[in-house]
């Protein structure tokens, strides 16, 4: 597999784990959704700063999505960010409202 097919591979592999589609991970990047789907299908290269744009979208690291490192970060602070964004606004404040309490409860801001 040369690099082009691999750097393709990760992108779609984390648009699956998330559950993104070309749209909604254009909307999250700020590119167009043709740009995104030329990625895909291998039409263009894109540049660095569109791979850190495409990366920060699916919260990886832009060396690994770019093919340059095999070991990939995955916190869960990025998993927990994702499923944030896909609430809707009523959702996100019932669940800033819980983690409110949930400090309240333990004493404040401890660990």
């Amino acid at each position: 597999m040369d690099i082009k097919d691999l750097r393709i591979e990760r992108i779609r592999t984390k648009m699956n784990e998330w559950g993104l589609s070309a749209r909604d991970l254009a909307n999250k990047a700020g590119i167009s959704e043709s740009g995104i789907s030329r990625i895909l299908s291998g039409e263009i290269e894109p540049r660095l700063k569109t791979f850190i744009k495409i990366a920060d979208a699916l919260h990886v690291d832009y060396v690994w999505l770019m093919g340059y490192e095999d070991k990939q970060e995955n916190t869960t602070a990025s998993e927990v960010t994702v499923l944030f964004d896909r609430l809707t606004p009523s959702e996100k404040t019932d669940v800033e409202r819980y983690i409110k309490y949930l400090i309240s409860i333990r004493g404040g801001d401890q660990e």
